[in-house]
């Protein structure tokens, strides 16, 4: 048997909380799954896609999936979910699923894997400490994303937020 663990870290955009995670994963096992859910929708995002695939595939074994994660997740060790607020606005917005279907997504994949006794770890962005844009979608899909925040937190093991590369525990035991 092995163990269940679920890890939630967040942080602002280029807080360094990618690059903790995956050192943390690194800790947990030899070659951890990467599920990346990111795809490329321009040229920017295709280097960094690429340069992403370069750096982690020596040390992770790279899944790449922008909605199906439970079809994704392997059936034990360590996995690095990065991230989670690519995947939500992908159901939302490739997929057009409701506020309560990605929730309801959410609740799926932690539900699995602690089934799976899987170690996972997922990031996510906090995309709520500004001014938001007066646009309603803004709102929801940041209504949406702070909700499967909470709901992360409420059920993760440990929970961080990185500011400026520091990891600060909010939750649990520090790694």
């Amino acid at each position: 048997m092995g163990r269940s663990e679920l890890t939630f870290i967040s942080g602002g955009a280029r807080s360094g909380k990618s690059a903790w995670a995956e050192h943390l994963v690194l800790t947990q096992a030899e070659h951890p799954v990467y599920l990346a859910t990111a795809s490329v929708t321009d040229a920017e995002m295709e280097a960094r896609i690429s340069k992403h695939r370069e750096d982690r595939n020596s040390r992770f074994r790279l899944i790449e999936e922008q909605t199906d994660l439970i079809k994704a997740l392997p059936k034990q060790g360590a996995v690095l979910l990065d991230c989670l607020t690519i995947w939500t606005a992908n159901l939302l917005y490739q997929q057009h699923n409701s506020e309560h279907d990605v929730i309801d997504a959410v609740t799926a994949l932690l539900d699995e894997a602690r089934r799976r006794e899987l170690m996972l770890t997922i990031v996510s962005n906090d995309v709520n400490e500004s001014v938001l844009p007066r646009a309603e979608e803004v709102h929801r899909y940041v209504r949406v994303l702070e909700a499967a925040h909470r709901q992360l937190v409420k059920r993760a093991d440990h929970v961080y937020q990185v500011q400026a590369g520091m990891p600060v525990c909010w939750k649990g035991s520090p790694l």
